[in-house]
């Protein structure tokens, strides 16, 4: 098995296994450690992250997620397996705000009424925590980023905090007004 093994790795390392094969020829590699240093090696990342996955891996599997840009995944990851005595809090954090920061550029504003349902979830779910304080702060600039396109009505931000929130507003408000005077 062991010169099986080895074979299976020269011909990967050689590129002469098809794309559809390359799984299942890894998985003949030997230990999950083994598998891991050779996705790794070889970019393979999807590959990588079904091992996370299958393995139960989920830390790894979030920062796997983070390392190729699938902000969204890693932040249902953390909610869904409730790790958030795994990951440090100001990471997720920062994941949320750059899930809400997409979420508005691409101007999937969520209806007020359906983003406070989800605070409330989140609330009831995690309790007191910094990333249910940051979705309240993006509750309130969730109900005014709709008026941003409307040049003529005066934009106000006092009822924002100071902090991450209330400086993405700004620069969105800017942004979208200047961008519509050209």
């Amino acid at each position: 098995m062991r010169r099986y093994s080895r074979l299976c790795n020269i011909l990967l390392k050689q590129g002469r296994v098809s794309a559809e094969l390359r799984a299942k020829t890894a998985n003949m590699l030997g230990s999950d450690t083994e598998k891991e240093s050779f996705f790794r090696e070889f970019d393979m990342v999807d590959e990588l992250i079904d091992l996370y996955r299958l393995t139960g891996r989920y830390q790894e599997l979030f920062y796997a997620y983070l390392e190729n840009g699938q902000v969204n995944l890693a932040l249902n990851l953390v909610m869904a397996q409730n790790l958030f005595s795994v990951i440090p809090n100001d990471e997720i954090e920062t994941v949320f705000h750059y899930v809400q920061a997409g979420d508005v550029f691409s101007r999937r504003i969520i209806p007020g009424e359906m983003y406070t349902q989800q605070v409330s979830d989140l609330r009831l779910t995690f309790g007191s925590t910094p990333l249910v304080y940051a979705a309240l702060q993006w509750e309130k600039a969730h109900r005014v980023f709709a008026s941003v396109d409307d040049q003529d009505q005066l934009t106000e931000i006092s009822f924002l905090n100071d902090g991450i929130v209330k400086d993405f507003y700004c620069l969105f408000v800017s942004h979208y007004r200047c961008r519509s005077r050209k």
